[in-house]
């Protein structure tokens, strides 16, 4: 009898295959399912093979739809988780819009309609401050000129900025 030990692949190698990449949980699931098929039906390759073959198959089969369930229901969960952080930033920033004072507003204002986010300003500019701290406006990290440091508005508040119903409220 040959030694297999060290040959054959351990079951823990070949769970870590399965959960590495869901293509492959999906090809096994996939094949597993079609081998018992075929054992069942008596096709002529797959009617000769073991009980304790198809077994095997069956528990590799279920590992595998296991993974693949589990990786469809933590990917469905965080999209949902996403989906609801990105609304909650959305509201919180056209919150943070309504309540701004009028020169607050008015520099996100001029912004907007010169269709620039990025800009300089002095480091100690109040308004930009109380901005800065609302996370409407973000200021670069760095050394700068202190008199002309650079400034940015976020991607999600640009974006949420130009909407329609938030560039009526800034009276654009």
């Amino acid at each position: 009898m040959t030694d297999t030990r060290g040959v054959l692949p351990k079951l823990k190698d070949i769970l870590d295959a399965f959960a590495s990449r869901s293509d492959v949980a999906a090809g096994i699931a996939i094949a597993g399912w079609l081998i018992l098929w075929a054992k069942g039906n008596h096709l002529q390759f797959a009617a000769d093979l073991p009980d304790w073959f198809a077994a095997i198959v069956f528990v590799f089969m279920m590992a595998a739809a296991a993974i693949l369930f589990v990786r469809t229901a933590q990917s469905a969960s965080n999209t949902i988780a996403g989906s609801v952080a990105s609304f909650r930033r959305r509201r919180a920033i056209r919150r943070d819009i309504e309540t701004l004072k009028h020169h607050e507003r008015s520099v996100l204002t001029h912004f907007v309609r010169k269709k620039e986010r990025s800009f300089t300003a002095r480091l100690s500019e109040e308004t930009l401050g109380t901005l800065v701290a609302r996370r409407l406006v973000d200021r670069a990290e760095g050394t700068y000129n202190r008199l002309d440091w650079p400034y940015i508005i976020p991607e999600d508040v640009w974006k949420e900025i130009n909407r329609a119903a938030v560039r009526k409220k800034l009276g654009i």
